[in-house]
């Protein structure tokens, strides 16, 4: 029934979809589309339909009834109707996808939350006069959060992290920069280093500039390579009014364009373009003279040094991840913090930070207690989305005695389908989403898991999560 009310609703719009898609009656007919396209049709007050395009802009169409949810599928219905024999692929292709749907327009709206990130330490160098001297990491960021006081900027751990510093170094957690600066896209400098003006130490100093914003290192964690400053909204939007926080992807998808802007080399902020090559795998990257395995998405969008940090961003301009690093042996082989492991953290770094808490937070989340193993991995396509993912039935090998899993009524040989945080439930497609959602527990939560034992789904029970259970992400 709801289909059927849908495409009748669909007809019923017909004339006036017309008027505004009219510029996409060349793409059907073999022609790469002129201008912008749409995006998103979706239903708006007093049955009114509000149509997206690609360059930003919106239309409001008034319908005969209340509309419906309008996805893709409908969309291709009408169109059929409309021009006749089209096939799906071809729909996509020429309608939805569009060079990718990436324009000018979403990069250069995009650029509006990028900016330059400096890290300065003190260090030991005792090939210069005195063996004092000033390092700086260099890297890439983005406006995460604005609020009318603080702006909240999200980065990498390893940009805001010093690793020669000395003891002199005075940072708000070991190894951070002493000096955390940043420059908004299109009002950058490069620092210039002073050897006659030393500081009360006498260590070097260096001239930032006139566009510089000082910001506030509020806490990360290195095993996720995530990291959360704060500047003053005023002195952000003195420098540039349009400034504006980055909007987050519901989800993103193998073949998707993914594209970055970056402060590539420490030169200039660049933008470079790619698609979204692998939803995850596990890396080792060395950080802090450690070694660690991370589990990252991976693009052959090209990346240089100075882009860490920067947003990875799809073809709308929402972030999908945060570059973080690259195969330097192999061309374009390059990856990001996932979507889901980045917003997590920095709201869980931003939630932990308090006034007077006295320094930088870390990251905390809680320890299920069991070891789970995937098995049926199957990749699943969805005809009416376009695209699809793998999934994976996430299976208990062992439940420790005494855990959170065990309170919750975990056993072995159990599917874990969903994790529920505070009522909220998440489906699990891949074992990997449990660590990523867990980042989502605060003390006072309540946590319970969805099982499939013997091909019964069973509700498990709810575990209040007590504030010594958290546990440090270090």
């Amino acid at each position: 029934m709801q289909q059927k009310k849908t495409n009748k609703w669909v007809k019923r719009m017909a004339a006036g979809l017309l008027v505004c898609l009219l510029a996409l009656v060349l793409a059907f007919a073999g022609c790469a589309p002129q201008g912008p396209y749409v995006v998103s049709v979706r239903p708006g007050s007093d049955g009114e339909v509000i149509v997206e395009y690609s360059d930003g802009s919106i239309t409001t169409i008034e319908a005969e009834q209340p509309a419906d949810p309008v996805g893709v599928k409908e969309l291709y219905e009408y169109y059929q109707e409309l021009y006749g024999e089209l096939s799906y692929e071809e729909f996509l292709r020429m309608f939805i996808s569009a060079d990718e749907g990436l324009t000018d327009t979403v990069i250069n709206r995009a650029a509006l939350s990028c900016l330059r990130v400096y890290s300065e330490a003190r260090e030991t160098d005792e090939e210069v006069e005195g063996g004092k001297d000033v390092t700086i990491s260099i890297g890439s960021g983005s406006i995460y959060r604005m609020e009318e006081e603080y702006t909240y900027i999200l980065t990498n751990y390893h940009v805001a992290l010093c690793e020669t510093a000395n003891e002199d170094n005075d940072a708000p957690a070991p190894g951070i920069g002493r000096k955390l600066t940043a420059y908004i896209y299109g009002s950058e400098s490069v620092p210039q280093k002073n050897t006659e003006v030393k500081d009360e130490l006498g260590y070097p100093t260096y001239d930032y500039g006139k566009y510089a914003i000082g910001c506030e290192y509020l806490g990360g964690a290195v095993s996720l390579d995530v990291a959360v400053l704060r500047a003053k909204t005023a002195d952000i939007l003195a420098v540039n009014p349009q400034a504006r926080a980055i909007e987050w992807a519901d989800e993103y998808h193998i073949g998707e364009t993914a594209f970055t802007i970056g402060n590539e080399n420490g030169k200039e902020m660049t933008a470079t373009r790619g698609i979204l090559s692998v939803e995850r795998e596990d890396v080792d990257l060395e950080i802090g003279g450690v070694t660690r395995t991370y589990s990252l998405l991976r693009m052959d969008t090209p990346i240089y040094g100075g882009n860490s940090g920067g947003i990875l961003f799809n073809a709308e301009g929402k972030a999908i991840g945060v570059c973080n690093s690259g195969r330097t042996n192999m061309d374009n082989i390059n990856f990001a913090v996932p979507l889901a492991t980045a917003q997590n953290a920095a709201e869980n770094i931003i939630d932990h930070f308090s006034e007077g808490s006295g320094g930088a937070v870390s990251v905390y989340n809680v320890r299920l207690g069991v070891t789970v193993e995937e098995n049926n991995a199957v990749f699943s396509f969805d005809e009416s989305a376009g695209h699809g993912h793998v999934y994976a039935d996430v299976t208990v090998l062992e439940v420790q005695a005494g855990s959170i899993a065990a309170a919750a009524g975990a056993q072995e040989g159990d599917i874990i389908r969903a994790v529920v945080v505070d009522g909220e439930e998440y489906t699990l497609r891949r074992g990997y989403e449990i660590a990523d959602i867990l980042l989502q527990v605060r003390a006072g939560s309540s946590l319970s898991l969805v099982l499939e034992r013997g091909g019964e789904r069973i509700e498990g029970r709810n575990y209040t999560v007590a504030a010594t259970d958290l546990q440090v992400v270090e």
